[in-house]
Order: structure tokens, then sequence, then C-alpha cells
């Protein structure tokens, strides 16, 4: 039986066609507009930096809180995509090995017991004067303090 041109798949997927690239081009003219108000919000977000400098705020520092509240927020979301029993996994798993601060000392060779840190016992080589650390605090409250930010 041979197809008239009525029932032809060109004829068919014709429409359809059309109505896609349609909407392809509506997504593109929204991506521009999306862009273009991005494009905007930056260049606001770079004035404020500029001005915080103008101010004699550490624009570095000030950029790396940013991304690390970024980051906590995150860290934040993720529980709640978790369903019941990932969520009961995920949590076996940060009992196992540890909140980021805690893993990191477990590495560096301190004990974690409790969540309380506890300095490397040394044997023999040279030891570490006493109160030192960096930028003047300890060692241990450096990695309290971190898991703390973690946590909250």
């Amino acid at each position: 039986m041979a197809r008239t041109s009525s029932d032809s798949i060109e004829k068919k997927a014709e429409p359809f066609l059309a109505e896609i690239e349609r909407y392809l081009g509506e997504l593109d003219s929204e991506r521009g507009e999306y862009m273009a108000a991005c494009k905007a919000i930056r260049e606001r977000i770079k004035e404020t930096y500029s001005e915080a400098e103008d101010a004699d705020v550490n624009v570095v520092a000030l950029k790396a809180l940013v991304r690390r509240r970024k980051l906590e927020e995150k860290i934040g979301k993720l529980k709640t995509d978790l369903d019941m029993a990932d969520l009961a996994d995920y949590q076996l798993l940060v009992d196992a090995f540890g909140a980021l601060g805690e893993a990191s000392a477990r590495r560096a060779g301190f004990a974690v017991d409790n969540g309380k840190v506890e300095k490397p016992k040394r044997s023999g080589g040279r030891r570490a004067k006493e109160g030192a650390g960096v930028d003047g605090v300890q060692l241990g409250e450096a990695i309290d303090t971190a898991e703390e930010h973690a946590t909250h």
C-alpha cells in the first residue's frame, strides 16, 4: 500500500517540529533576558565589593566569607533532599566518619573522643612550643571552632 502525501511521516511531524522550534526560540529569548538580569546583579555585587574596599574592609576575606556561607547553606540543604532511609544511612556515615573537622583532625593524627579533639602524643623529635598555633590560636581550638561552625 503506497503512502499518500497526507499521511507521510514528514507531514505528520511537521507541526510538532514547528512547535518545538518555536519553544526553543522562546527558551533562547528567556535565557537572554535571564543572562542580562544576572549581568546587572553581578555588576551590583562588584560595586558593593568596591564600596567595602573603600571602607577598608578586607575584600579577599569578605569574599571568602560569602563563599563559606553559600557552602554552609548548600550543606544544610543536603538532608532535605534525602528520604527517611537515606537520611538514616547518611547519619550513620557521618557518625562513622565524623564531620569534616573531625575527619581532618583524625587524618592529622589528633584523637577525637565524643567530639573532643586531643592533641597527638609526640614521641621524640622536636616538640612544638607550648602556646604555638596559627595566629596565636591553638590548633585544637581552631579545630573545635571549625567543627562548631560546620555543625551549625
